[in-house]
């Protein structure tokens, strides 16, 4: 697989979603499926890079940990992650209220 930077970049967790919505099929591979084998303990790169960003980041990544490629296709794969961003986004939104 030919690695390549889309210039894509997020500065805090809340931007997650909208990222998730736009980023291709092998991004998804890349620095979901991909990532859980290089940072093993640490898991994707999108939750590694969560994980250090506060907590609503603590909490897209726990949405995120419960996730088993196994069964998704990577169209799938990215719609489960868009929902589970999508309900962490409006749990907090409404923490805020």
């Amino acid at each position: 697989m030919a690695v390549f930077d889309t210039g894509m970049r997020i500065s805090e967790p809340s931007e997650i979603l909208g990222a998730l919505q736009r980023v291709t099929r092998a991004s998804i591979y890349f620095h979901f499926v991909e990532g859980r084998f290089r940072r093993k303990e640490e898991g994707d790169d999108f939750s590694a890079w969560l994980r250090s960003n506060g907590e609503l980041g603590e909490r897209l990544a726990a949405s995120f940990s419960g996730v088993d490629v196994a069964f998704f296709s990577l169209r799938s794969l990215r719609d489960e992650l868009v929902q589970r961003s999508q309900r962490v986004l409006e749990d907090e939104a409404e923490r805020s209220q």
